[in-house]
C-alpha cells in the first residue's frame, strides 16, 4: 500500500492512521516531503511552516524504517529500500520524507532494468532452500524425542494462535 502525505501538516494529519497500520502490521510506503533545510533556501512563511530537520522523529515509534534523501539517485535508492524493508517481515509501515532539491530534479542516470540498488542487491529468501530444508526435516524425522523452541516474539502476527498450535504436529510438540 502507498500513501503521500504533504509535509510536516499532513504528516501530523496523518499519525493515527500511521498507528493502525503500524498494530496491524500493514505493508506501507508512505512519502512525505520538506521542505529547504537551509534556511537560506526558504521562501519566506511557506517554506518555513512547512519545512521541518527530522520529520520523521513524529512517527519513529511506529514506523519500520524512514529516510530523507537530498538527491534524485538517493531517493530512489530510499524508495528500493522501503520497498524492500516495509514488505519483509514483520511488515509495517516506512516512511520517506524527500527533501526539495530531491522532488525538484530529474535523475540523471537509469539502469535499462531499474534502479540499480545496494538493497537489493541483499535481498533476502523468503524460503530456505530446499536441499537444506529437507536435511533438516529428515533429522528432526529420526529423532527420538525432539524438542522444538521458539524465540520470543515482540507481538503476534494475527490469527497466529499458540505457538503449540504453530509447531509442525508431525514432527514434536512444542514446549
Amino acid at each position: 500500500m502507498g500513501c503521500v502525505l504533504h509535509s510536516n501538516v499532513g504528516l501530523l494529519h496523518g499519525m493515527m492512521g500511521l498507528f493502525n497500520a503500524w498494530c496491524d502490521r500493514v505493508p506501507m510506503m508512505v512519502l512525505g516531503a520538506t521542505g529547504p533545510v537551509d534556511a537560506e533556501k526558504r521562501r519566506p512563511w511557506i517554506d518555513w511552516i512547512h519545512t521541518s530537520r527530522d520529520q520523521a522523529a513524529f512517527i519513529r515509534p511506529i514506523i519500520k524504517w524512514d529516510d530523507q534523501p537530498t538527491s534524485p539517485q538517493a531517493l530512489v535508492e530510499s524508495m528500493t529500500r522501503a520497498n524492500l524493508a516495509t514488505r519483509s517481515a514483520p511488515t509495517a509501515p516506512v516512511y520517506i520524507s524527500a527533501s526539495t532539491p530531491a522532488s525538484r530534479n530529474r535523475a540523471s542516470t537509469r539502469s535499462p532494468n531499474g534502479p540499480t540498488s545496494r538493497a537489493s542487491s541483499r535481498r533476502r529468501r523468503r524460503d530456505p532452500p530446499g536441499t537444506p530444508l529437507a536435511e533438516a526435516v529428515a533429522f528432526v524425522a529420526r529423532a527420538e524425542r525432539p524438542l522444538i523452541m521458539f524465540r520470543a516474539r515482540l507481538r503476534a502476527t494475527r490469527g497466529s494462535g499458540s505457538r503449540a498450535s504453530r509447531s509442525p504436529s508431525a514432527w514434536a510438540p512444542a514446549w
